[in-house]
């Protein structure tokens, strides 16, 4: 944990511990003492912290507030042998028609197309370079197809003007680009021939 000096007007009582900090509004993350000093618990253990910030005006060091930090990316510790996300599977009734919108009309490549289970065809799809594919494949038996959310987001530089390619194509596409502002990207919403949703978004 980072600990940073917190000031307000009030004198000092100084701090001794983690513990014995009351947070204000007034964030000063350097210490009087050792200026751009940023103390760690280890600096509280030998007992530093405590000296240093008996000065004048600095009541304690404490954890700044999350409103007076940047935004910390959320990293899950969990140790898992997944290395990647590999293949993300749509499956279709008609395949030939879904390799002619995802490739044809939507512009990426073909990566695999072998026989598999004797009677079965395994399709991988997805665009210049990326590392995940999309498999068109046939359904479970038993498992309808069609009118899904596939959670699919592909992602380009210039939405409007793909945006305007996929309409131009007669694809079933939202009307416009969402923008709805950071952290949010510019997206939109389209459909392929069996009504299964994809996303696009803008990069960044």
């Amino acid at each position: 944990m980072q600990l940073y000096a917190l000031t307000r007007e009030t004198p000092s009582r100084g701090a001794t511990s983690p513990e014995d900090f009351n947070p204000t509004t007034n964030v000063a993350p350097i210490c009087n003492e050792d200026a751009g000093r940023r103390h760690s618990e280890s600096d509280w253990q030998t007992g530093f912290a405590g000296r240093c910030h008996r000065m004048a005006r600095v009541l304690v060091c404490g954890e700044i507030p999350n409103a007076h930090l940047p935004p910390r990316p959320t990293v899950s510790k969990n140790r898992t042998r997944v290395a990647k996300v590999n293949t993300v599977v749509v499956p279709v009734a008609d395949q030939n028609r879904a390799i002619s919108f995802y490739v044809e009309t939507l512009g990426l490549e073909k990566r695999a197309d072998e026989a598999f289970g004797g009677k079965y065809r395994w399709v991988e799809v997805a665009p210049e370079g990326a590392e995940t594919t999309i498999a068109i494949c046939p359904p479970v038996p038993g498992d309808e197809t069609g009118n899904k959310q596939t959670g699919i987001s592909l992602q380009v530089d210039n939405i409007d003007a793909y945006h305007a390619e996929l309409k131009e194509a007669g694809v079933d596409i939202d009307d416009g680009v969402s923008r709805s502002g950071a952290p949010v990207p510019p997206l939109f919403w389209f459909r392929d021939p069996e009504g299964n949703v994809l996303m696009v978004v803008e990069a960044a």
